[in-house]
Formats: C-alpha cells, sequence, structure tokens
C-alpha cells in the first residue's frame, strides 16, 4: 500500500504524475495563409518547397493563399497529394467597392 501513495517531494510527485498519464499526442498545426512565389511581392518560395516543408513538420495539410489568382493551384494540389499533403486552396483578393474614398 506505501507504493501506491504519491511521494512527498514535488518534483517526484509530479514525475509519478507525469508517467501514470497517458501521453497525449500534440495537434498537428496548419499554416492556412501561406504564399507562394505566384503572390508577386508577397512570396518567394516556389510550391515544390512549401509542401517540403509542411512534409517534414509532419503537418497534415498546408494552404496556399496566393494574392489576387490561383495560377499555381493545380500545380501545388498535384505535389501536395504526391507527398501525402492534403492541400486547401485558397486567394486571397483585395476588393475596392465603389464610393469609397481610397
Amino acid at each position: 500500500m506505501a507504493d501506491d501513495r504519491l511521494p512527498r517531494d514535488p518534483l517526484k510527485r509530479e514525475a509519478a504524475i507525469a508517467a501514470a498519464r497517458p501521453e497525449i499526442p500534440a495537434r498537428p498545426f496548419v499554416h492556412l495563409r501561406v504564399h507562394s512565389a505566384y503572390s508577386l511581392l508577397e512570396g518567394a518560395l516556389q510550391l515544390g518547397k512549401i509542401v517540403g516543408h509542411a512534409v517534414k513538420d509532419e503537418a497534415p495539410a498546408i494552404a496556399v493563399t496566393d494574392t489576387n489568382n490561383l495560377f499555381g493551384a493545380l500545380e501545388f494540389a498535384q505535389k501536395a497529394v504526391k507527398d501525402g499533403i492534403q492541400p486547401i486552396i485558397g486567394c486571397q483578393i483585395a476588393l475596392a467597392f465603389s464610393g469609397e474614398n481610397s
């Protein structure tokens, strides 16, 4: 029964509690706003390098959201699927409404 009790030392007690708890897997992180070289003046990475970084970081998915175009969407989707990454395709669009002073 004495072995079932927690140690009095706070560091040993914390270690015993942590050892008894099952390990919780880390939550995967997904970048949702990545600009590629197709976003002029905003991104510099080629699509292959973006997918390569996602593979290296063990990301389940990654989004490419180029500005005002979808020129790299097909190439990105093909490279991502080939490497086991779920592609998310988006577009950042600049809007200007009539009547606005800007």
